[in-house]
């Protein structure tokens, strides 16, 4: 089956939350992207934090994004054994899906820190690029070159984190109404971030 439009997510998904499905979820239906992965890091190059094993956060993407026939998760990250490179990733979709568009998602904290990026520059020849707006992120001073190769959504902030439901759980504050059921569900039986 041909694709036209293929989605890329990748985040450390350190856990998946609502405001991932939501931005997911809106890009999609913006864009009329035919079949979008969600791609869980390995190896993060430039995160400094205690991640979920691999495995349980690839199992917590699947859990979160499961409703949707338009989701998908790939392992292609998580089965590396050396840091993962947004390039490397998007040509790798980019020969996957040869006749397709390629589009990138991500939020306005990873869009700040893009110029510091291994070859980010073979990543805007190869995928359209979408920033979603985050609460606290502001771009109004950010390259104004690379602004205008980005396709923007801006009018729904999302004020969700991972890290701040991270922080909720060491806390022991009510974090269950910030991720799906199962992920929950799941953070729970595995005793996740405390």
């Amino acid at each position: 089956m041909k694709y036209n439009r293929i989605g890329l997510f990748g985040g450390s998904f350190n856990p998946p939350h609502l405001g991932h499905l939501i931005m997911a979820e809106e890009f999609v239906n913006r864009f009329s992207i035919d079949k979008l992965f969600f791609i869980p890091v390995g190896i993060p190059p430039h995160k400094n934090v205690e991640l979920a094993p691999k495995e349980d956060r690839f199992k917590m993407t699947v859990l979160a994004t499961a409703d949707n026939e338009k989701f998908f998760v790939s392992d292609y990250e998580i089965k590396k054994e050396e840091p993962s490179y947004t390039y490397i990733t998007v040509l790798e979709f980019k020969n996957r899906f040869y006749n397709s568009e390629i589009f990138l998602l991500l939020g306005y904290d990873s869009l700040l820190e893009i110029k510091t990026w291994k070859n980010y520059n073979l990543i805007f020849e190869n995928a359209k690029l979408c920033a979603f707006a985050r609460e606290g992120f502001d771009i109004r001073g950010f390259d104004k070159e690379i602004l205008r190769k980005i396709l923007i959504i801006d009018d729904i902030k999302i004020n969700i984190s991972s890290s701040m439901i991270r922080e909720r759980i060491k806390k022991g504050l009510p974090y269950r109404y910030f991720l799906h059921p199962r992920v929950y569900d799941y953070i729970v039986a595995k005793g996740f971030y405390r």
